[in-house]
């Protein structure tokens, strides 16, 4: 929790708040318990340790954090070539470590603006029993015996793995889960099924994509677009199992990722999981789908 200043506002697409005037930023990220005696002792006794990352603080320093040890490092950093102002909070409670990292473009950053931004640090409060942060996210989904939530990204994503051990341990089948934040259709102007083609052959870690093939469906009362595809994703050949479902011009979009060698026995699997999905009802209606185990 924060006190947010005039001009604050939460931010859709990551946990924390920016302030569009000054360009600034906050992030929050929630990890275990016991990571804060490690992660501190680590910014106390050697705040150059994160040069490697750009990341220059020119002081650290433990503080007491609305009742809880802290530890607060201010600097700077470039940020696309531009020179930033940079905070990292780290927060300690009995069940969680909070940590916070700030920024802003020092041409815009003004002492009054640095202040607030200070300020709005300072607020910052724990609460006494750890966030559920799959609630926040505009969409529910169910496990399967086989894929457990790993991660939630941010507010619009989640990250599901397939329960091991593995003799691959570098490569783990995977399901991800994201929705759109805008309300804009131009995207898919030229027809759904060319946008989703689109969005596959985009991913990041997804190379020499082949096999192409997609086709029109309906999940419940949207429209929907199912592709396939493999392709080499760190070296290993892989199928690529993926669904967008779209909703005034909104969408949730699913990426299953598993060997190509057992593409046939996952593509019943990914169904299972996108069949567990759907929008997060308003809370003024029923869920449309059972509780996550």
């Amino acid at each position: 929790m924060m006190d947010l200043p005039e001009g604050f506002e939460e931010d859709k697409g990551f946990p924390g708040v920016v302030w569009p005037d000054v360009e600034a930023s906050i992030l929050i990220t929630e990890l275990p318990a016991d990571a804060y005696n490690a992660v501190s002792k680590g910014l106390l006794q050697d705040p150059d340790a994160l040069a490697e990352e750009g990341i220059e603080l020119d002081a650290t320093l433990g503080i007491d954090q609305n009742g809880h040890s802290a530890v607060i490092g201010r600097g700077r950093q470039l940020v696309g070539g531009h020179p930033f102002a940079k905070w990292l909070l780290l927060v300690q409670a009995p069940h969680v470590t909070l940590l916070v990292t700030a920024q802003a473009p020092l041409l815009l950053l003004t002492e009054p603006r640095r202040a607030v931004i200070e300020e709005t640090l300072a607020s910052i409060r724990i609460s006494e029993t750890r966030s559920n942060p799959r609630e926040a996210l505009p969409f529910v989904f169910e496990s399967t015996e086989r894929f457990v939530l790993f991660q939630v990204v941010s507010n619009n994503s989640a990250v599901l793995l397939e329960r091991g051990p593995f003799e691959d341990e570098s490569f783990r089948p995977l399901f991800a889960i994201g929705s759109s934040l805008g309300g804009d259709c131009t995207a898919w102007a030229n027809g759904r099924l060319v946008y989703a083609e689109q969005i596959i052959r985009s991913m990041q870690q997804a190379a020499n994509v082949t096999a192409l093939s997609s086709r029109e469906e309906q999940i419940g009362s949207d429209p929907a677009v199912a592709t396939e595809a493999e392709a080499t994703w760190d070296g290993k050949p892989v199928a690529l199992f993926q669904t967008i479902r779209f909703r005034n011009c909104q969408y949730l979009r699913t990426i299953g990722i598993a060997p190509l060698a057992e593409a046939a026995a996952y593509r019943q699997e990914f169904a299972k999981l996108v069949a567990g999905i759907d929008w997060r009802a308003p809370a003024s209606e029923a869920p449309q789908t059972k509780n996550p185990e």
